[in-house]
């Protein structure tokens, strides 16, 4: 029942009911802000430089994230990727230059978003 339930909580962050589900949903955004991270370093590298600044601050505020559990960390991502957002949007519009996956700029704001709402619903369970 235990395993069921951590598998629904993968896209409804919102049903978290206590602290253990809290500490899973926090990891798991944080999780998926270090590969974010790994997947701008690693481009980087291969394409251009400037998504390894991307990458860096996604994987030392990942990290934050996972080792204190931090509100504040958390709606600093939802500030950085809200920023990524509308960066992605006027690169796809032709305006600025650079990155255009619309859809994984999306999933990074939508892990922001759990990674706020979790990080406030752990600190007031706890």
């Amino acid at each position: 029942m235990k395993k069921e339930r951590k598998k629904q909580l993968n896209f409804q962050f919102w049903k978290v009911e206590n602290k253990e589900e809290a500490l899973y949903v926090i990891k798991q955004c944080s999780y998926g802000f270090l590969f974010v991270a790994a997947l701008n370093i690693l481009l980087g590298f291969l394409i251009s430089m400037a998504t390894i600044i991307d990458g860096v601050i996604y994987l030392v505020f990942g990290l934050l994230l996972l080792f204190f559990k931090s509100r504040v960390i958390s709606i600093l991502l939802l500030l950085i990727s809200g920023a990524g957002i509308v960066v992605t949007f006027l690169n796809k519009i032709g305006v600025t230059y650079g990155g255009s996956n619309v859809f994984l700029t999306i999933i990074v704001f939508y892990f922001a978003i759990a990674s706020v709402y979790t990080t406030f619903k752990y600190h007031k369970i706890g």
